[in-house]
């Protein structure tokens, strides 16, 4: 049986308009505005054809419909950059995602969700201690962490990747039947990816009970929450006295595995750096490719309860696409949500490669 919303989201998805479905599919817009509101049900061809053209098995459009995330409760990074329909293509990746996550959580046993709400933690000071309310309940004392993906997934946050047919967006975050989702952007430098995850963190524990958590204010007190809960005060006071040079942050930024610019944003908030010095050690970090990039980075980090998914699938026979039929997609549209961790077919060839086992060692 046609389903019209699966229709309307494997277009947004794709980030595409009627107008420009109908020109690339042959099918006039009249008639695929009328699909879409139930007025008229299409043919076996038509959908085939509306498959092909979205890139969506036919069985795609016969599923259930999706659990819609609604834009008030969705936490958006940089919302200003985002087109409308920018933010329709990400709505429509938040509930595949929701929809991927439900599989997994129906098929293994995963964490519990721990996350506290501490929405009376109004200001960037309050936010930041906000930051150390956390890492001691998550017991993490002051020092560095490890991968950050892996710790909000041990505490019960659904983590995927952000990426659609018209670029990665920035991350952004939302909670769906009571589990907290991130998403986050693979085309970011790994520092600031773990900024953004610990950002959003600081949206699902400060803002979970607001009706709209967006806006300048909710922004700065996420920045601020990430700053705090990725470089503790106590421990970054123990390793820089009063303005240090450049080399000294390019070279401590590792301990906490930040980016330079994060890092000296952090000492001048702790009073650690100048107001002048500030100013001067950003303009040479921009000179050296610091505001745009992070040259000689840490390894990006992923998402090691995804890995084992995906090597456990790849190990049972017809596992993994097992799983892209029950959803009725395709392995690229796993693969964007996955951190590319799913099986890829090789070109040319029928056989995939497996995706590697990942270490399973708790790192915090």
């Amino acid at each position: 049986m046609f389903v019209p919303s699966r229709l309307t989201a494997a277009r947004k998805r794709r980030g595409t308009s009627i107008a420009a479905l109908s020109t690339s599919s042959g099918i006039s817009k009249a008639s695929i505005s009328a699909y879409e509101n139930d007025k008229k049900v299409p043919s076996q061809q038509t959908l085939n054809q509306l498959a092909h053209t979205l890139r969506v098995p036919a069985a795609y459009f016969s599923r259930p419909p999706l659990d819609e995330v609604p834009l008030p409760a969705v936490s958006f990074r940089a919302p200003s950059k985002m087109t409308a329909r920018s933010r329709d293509t990400a709505l429509q990746l938040a509930s595949h995602a929701t929809e991927l996550r439900q599989w997994i959580d129906a098929h293994y046993e995963v964490p519990s969700v721990d996350v506290p709400t501490l929405h009376k933690y109004v200001g960037t000071s309050a936010a930041a201690e906000a930051a150390a309310v956390v890492r001691a309940k998550w017991g993490l004392g002051e020092a560095p962490l490890g991968n950050l993906i892996h710790l909000l997934e041990l505490h019960g946050i659904a983590v995927f990747s952000a990426k659609a047919d018209d670029g990665v967006f920035d991350a952004f975050s939302f909670r769906a039947e009571d589990r907290p989702y991130v998403l986050l952007n693979t085309a970011k430098s790994a520092e600031r990816s773990r900024f953004d995850a610990a950002h959003e963190l600081g949206h699902l524990v400060l803002h979970s009970e607001a009706t709209t958590p967006t806006g300048v204010d909710a922004e700065r007190e996420a920045d601020a929450f990430a700053s705090a809960f990725l470089m503790p005060e106590a421990d970054v006071r123990a390793h820089f006295s009063t303005n240090p040079p450049l080399d000294q942050i390019l070279l401590k930024k590792r301990r906490w595995r930040v980016s330079a610019i994060a890092l000296a944003y952090r000492l001048h908030d702790l009073g650690l750096l100048s107001e002048w010095l500030y100013h001067t050690t950003c303009v040479n970090l921009s000179r050296l490719g610091y505001r745009s990039g992070e040259p000689d980075g840490i390894e990006r980090e992923s998402s090691r309860l995804l890995n084992q998914v995906m090597t456990d699938l790849w190990s049972r026979r017809r596992g993994f696409e097992q799983l892209c039929q029950e959803l009725a997609v395709e392995s690229h549209d796993i693969n964007d949500l996955v951190f590319n961790l799913a099986p890829v077919a090789i070109s040319g060839d029928r056989h995939q490669s497996p995706p590697v086992r990942p270490s399973l060692q708790v790192v915090t």
